[in-house]
C-alpha cells in the first residue's frame, strides 16, 4: 500500500450503488458519490464477486464509481475487513488497497483508492466488458 492517502475510493463490484449491498450502504453513509468512472485494469469473476488487476494496456478498462470519503478513518478499516485486506500482511490478503488514477466520465482524473485482487487470475473468467454489474445482469 502506498503512503499516499487519497480522499477518493473507486469501487467496481459489490460496493456499487445498484447492488444495494449492506457494505454499499456503509460506504454511502461515509462518502459522497462523485460519478461513474474507469480505471486501467482487467476484471475477473472470482466467485459471485469481481476482482480487478491493474493493466498497462489502454484498452483494458474497469467500470465503476468514485466516492469522496467523508470519514476515511471510520470507513476504510471496515472496507479493508470486507475486502479481506490486512494492512499488516498485504502479501497474504485476498485484495490489496492501492492507489490508481481513475477517469470520471466527464474526463477529470483523480488519484483514488482501489481494491485490487491479490491472487492469481489464470483460472478465473475474464469479464471482457470491464463492468461487473453489466456482466452480472446478463448471467
Amino acid at each position: 500500500m502506498n503512503s499516499i492517502s487519497p480522499q477518493y475510493i473507486f469501487v467496481y463490484g459489490t460496493l456499487r450503488r445498484d447492488t444495494r449491498h449492506e457494505m454499499y450502504r456503509l460506504l454511502a453513509r461515509h462518502a459522497q458519490f462523485m460519478g461513474d468512472a474507469t480505471f486501467r485494469g482487467r476484471l475477473y469473476l472470482v466467485d459471485d464477486y469481481p476482482g480487478a488487476v491493474a493493466s498497462s494496456s489502454p484498452g483494458d478498462q474497469v467500470r465503476g464509481e468514485v466516492y469522496l470519503l467523508l470519514h476515511p478513518d471510520d470507513v476504510l478499516p471496515k472496507l479493508d475487513e470486507y475486502e479481506e485486506f490486512d494492512p499488516q500482511s498485504p502479501e497474504t490478503s485476498l485484495y490489496r488497497r492501492d492507489t490508481a488514477e481513475v477517469v470520471l466520465d466527464d474526463g477529470s482524473r483523480l488519484l483514488s483508492w482501489v481494491y485490487l485482487y491479490n491472487k492469481p487470475t489464470t483460472e478465473l473468467s475474464r469479464i471482457a466488458s470491464g463492468d461487473f454489474l453489466k456482466a452480472a445482469s446478463s448471467r
